[in-house]
């Protein structure tokens, strides 16, 4: 998948990239909207952490329907899943997948760059 950029002005190509992964999910899916508003919720913490310049080549996978499930429970549901990476010029939908669920809704992907900078913010959990 090529990266897009995530603006209102690319709503709909953000939306038919979302729609070609999650096209037969009924539950645990997502929504251009709840991009918007995870993105919105991580610039708001990172205001606080960092600052802007520092922002740039930092990497988050995002499970908006992290659950953990008993171990009773038969079988591992799928949730929709995406990728996010902060360029100078913004923010950019990285991927889009249909995988295993996770217990933590953010994650930071450590990166080359911004190796220093992230193992300060992976310390909090979103």
């Amino acid at each position: 998948m090529k990266a897009i950029k995530i603006t209102k002005e690319n709503s709909s190509k953000i939306e038919s990239a979302i729609e070609a992964v999650q096209s037969r999910a009924k539950i645990r899916t997502i929504s251009v909207e709840s991009i918007f508003k995870r993105i919105e919720y991580i610039e708001n913490y990172l205001e606080h952490l960092l600052y802007k310049k520092d922002w740039n080549d930092l990497v988050f996978s995002v499970d908006e329907n992290s659950q953990s499930f008993p171990s009773s429970y038969n079988g591992a549901p799928a949730s929709t899943q995406y990728k996010v990476k902060r360029k100078a010029t913004g923010w950019f939908l990285e991927a889009v997948e249909r995988t295993y669920c996770r217990e933590k809704r953010i994650k930071t992907d450590l990166t080359e760059k911004s190796q220093e900078m992230a193992q300060f913010v992976s310390r909090f959990y979103f």
